[in-house]
């Protein structure tokens, strides 16, 4: 198939040519390329992009968006109050399909809730950031030292409507023709903020959290349900974390110390806004949870990674092997990549910490 002259996403993503030798970078400098926001397609015009609609995307910049979601909590609450409970919205809906019930003994609460949602409508300030947003929404809906249960109920149900709209958007189909890098390259590099507030990157950042395991195992489950019951608790202790866990699968990897070691590989990667009490302490417990050795969870290299020397020994060495198994192999290549250590090529104190070196 011939490549178009001009496919979309080209000039969105790359642009024109501003240098034709840059020595920086050895090449060519164009004026969209690492400037751009993330492609969007425009269904009325194929060839045309858009700026970033993605709901979590502009929330990163501000919060303007989410002043549209509480107005479509608001309404699906009057709603569900004025019928009694005859008329549920698709918010409500998916709530009450992810486990929420009990809603026509929540409505007399759900009047106090609507004068809650109300007055930080009244108060919003746009400059704010998502993350800053819903700090201040959990605040008020998730009150542990609410002596009423209903109110507290109905405040968590809130919470969850909320929640539900403010990512529903996320998760839409997104069905477009695109030169590859434009469909798979999704960063804004207009827009840092939501880096800063998520904080995730590095092996100490507290935002985010990748863990690896064998897909049939039953641990794989057991590590997923103990993330859902840990947030359930966090809710009503008046904390929650506002970000998602995922699970991607893949195969296995012949690197010695990769972390794709079954022919069948689940990633679990838990990320958080940092904006938002609830969302480091969940990464730091599916951190403590994945190194019990009950579990068995590998964690990723390049992100937050608390492994010791014992927890790698046991996940990627073998006792009956003389070598120390993958390890063992492992050290042997880099001991002869380093000359016995006489090059510092790879050596820093989490390889030493980890045990990665002889």
């Amino acid at each position: 198939m011939k490549l178009q002259d001009a496919p979309p996403g080209r000039a969105e993503r790359v642009g024109d040519i501003l240098t034709l030798f840059d020595s920086r970078i050895q090449g060519p400098r164009f004026s969209n390329a690492g400037r751009a926001h993330s492609y969007r397609h425009d269904p009325d015009n194929p060839l045309k992009a858009e700026g970033d609609t993605d709901p979590i995307a502009l929330a990163c910049s501000n919060g303007s968006f989410l002043a549209g979601v509480i107005e479509a909590a608001i309404t699906e609450i009057e709603e569900i109050v004025e019928s009694n409970g005859a008329v549920v919205g698709a918010g409500i809906a998916g709530v009450v399909a992810l486990g929420g019930a009990g809603l026509l003994a929540l409505i007399p609460a759900l009047l106090v809730v609507l004068l809650i949602l109300k007055g930080l409508l009244e108060a919003f300030d746009a400059d704010d950031r998502f993350g800053e947003h819903m700090e201040k929404i959990k605040n008020e809906l998730l009150d542990p030292n609410e002596p009423d249960p209903l109110k507290r109920a109905a405040g968590l149900f809130a919470w969850q409507l909320i929640v539900l709209l403010g990512f529903r958007g996320q998760q839409g189909d997104r069905d477009y023709e695109a030169i590859n890098y434009a469909v798979l390259d999704q960063k804004d590099y207009c827009n840092i903020s939501c880096e800063v507030n998520v904080d995730s990157v590095g092996r100490s950042s507290s935002g985010r959290v990748e863990v690896f395991f064998n897909a049939v195992d039953h641990r794989l489950l057991t590590f997923v349900d103990a993330l859902i019951a840990y947030e359930i608790m966090q809710e009503f202790q008046g904390k929650a974390c506002v970000g998602y866990a995922s699970l991607r699968f893949m195969g296995s990897t012949e690197a010695k110390i990769g972390m794709q070691r079954h022919d069948l590989t689940c990633a679990v990667e838990v990320a958080c806004l940092k904006d938002v009490s609830g969302g480091q302490e969940m990464v730091d417990y599916a951190v403590r949870l994945a190194l019990n050795p009950n579990i068995g969870g590998i964690l990723h290299w390049g992100q937050r990674n608390d492994a010791t020397a014992a927890d790698v020994q046991r996940l990627f060495g073998d006792a009956s092997d003389p070598l120390n198994g993958d390890l063992g192999t492992w050290r042997q290549a880099l001991d002869v990549v380093t000359a016995s250590g006489n090059h510092n090529r790879f050596s820093s104190d989490f390889t030493r910490g980890t045990g990665l070196e002889l």
